[in-house]
């Protein structure tokens, strides 16, 4: 059975950047108000990374962190955005 498990797991991958994205669309739910700015401009940041509109979703994340410069859910959506580009260390800083 663990050899099977160990096969199995080799195939498999996560792309952590839509597992972010999923998981802000879930506590967004449970403990964001859908309407409030923040969580809108989020999502648009998120639609454009998802299109591939990576400088679009740069300028928009930086207009983001003026106006919520400590915001742990901006801050995760920025990481999702440099691991979609494979960019590792930056999604790390």
């Amino acid at each position: 059975m663990s050899h099977l498990l160990e096969i199995l797991g080799k195939a498999m991958t996560v792309d952590v950047a839509e597992l972010i994205w999923h998981w802000f669309g879930t506590i967004k739910d449970i403990n964001c108000e859908e309407n409030s700015e923040e969580v809108q401009l989020l999502e648009k940041i998120i639609g454009l990374i998802d299109n591939m509109k990576t400088d679009a979703a740069q300028e928009q994340l930086e207009e983001f962190f003026i106006k919520y410069p400590s915001s742990l859910h901006g801050r995760l959506i920025a990481a999702s955005m440099y691991l979609k580009e494979n960019k590792v260390n930056n999604a790390i800083k």
